[in-house]
C-alpha cells in the first residue's frame, strides 16, 4: 500500500481503489471510503488546498418538460445522485409537501418513514442541484442508501 502526502501534490489527483477483478471486500470498501472522507475533510482545512468530489445528479431526459408540475407538486423521486461509482435515489420534498405527507401518515394511524429524503425550499432543478452539492460537500451522502445496480 502506498502512502501519499497530499501537501506535496501540485496538481489534481484521483484516488482509485485497487482490487482483484470487480470484487472488493465490504469491510475494505467501507474503511477506504471513511478514510477518504476523513482525508478530504482534513484537507479542506489546509490553506491553499482545494478538494473537489466529482459527482452528478441525473434527471430523466424529459424532466424539463414537466419541471413546473414537479415544483407545484412539491416532491420528486426520480433524480439519481452518482458518486464514487455508486448511485443513490434521492427523494426531494419541499417543507409544505413533507409536512402534508407526515400529517397524512399520522392521520391514518401509521408512521412516516421514508429513506433518502432531502428537503429543499422549492423542488426545482436548481435547488435539487444545490442540495446535491451540499449533500456531497458535507458528507451527508453517508445517510443515503445506494441502489443495487443491475
Amino acid at each position: 500500500m502506498e502512502t501519499v502526502d497530499l501537501r506535496r501534490l501540485e496538481r489534481a489527483f484521483v484516488i482509485r481503489v485497487g482490487c482483484e477483478g470487480s470484487r472488493i471486500n465490504a469491510y475494505t470498501l467501507a474503511t477506504t471510503l471513511v478514510a477518504n472522507s476523513d482525508a478530504a475533510r482534513a484537507a479542506r482545512g489546509v490553506k491553499g488546498l482545494a478538494v473537489k468530489t466529482e459527482y452528478s445528479l441525473n434527471f430523466p431526459n424529459e424532466f424539463d418538460d414537466y419541471a413546473g408540475e414537479v415544483e407545484s407538486k412539491g416532491c420528486f423521486s426520480e433524480a439519481r445522485l452518482v458518486l464514487l461509482g455508486r448511485r443513490y435515489r434521492v427523494n426531494f420534498y419541499d417543507p409544505v409537501r413533507l409536512a402534508q405527507e407526515i400529517e397524512s401518515a399520522l392521520h391514518r394511524g401509521t408512521v412516516f418513514c421514508e429513506p433518502k429524503v432531502v428537503v429543499v425550499r422549492s423542488v426545482t432543478r436548481e435547488n435539487m442541484e444545490r442540495a446535491a452539492a451540499e449533500v456531497v460537500r458535507s458528507g451527508s451522502v453517508a445517510s443515503l442508501i445506494a441502489e443495487s445496480l443491475p
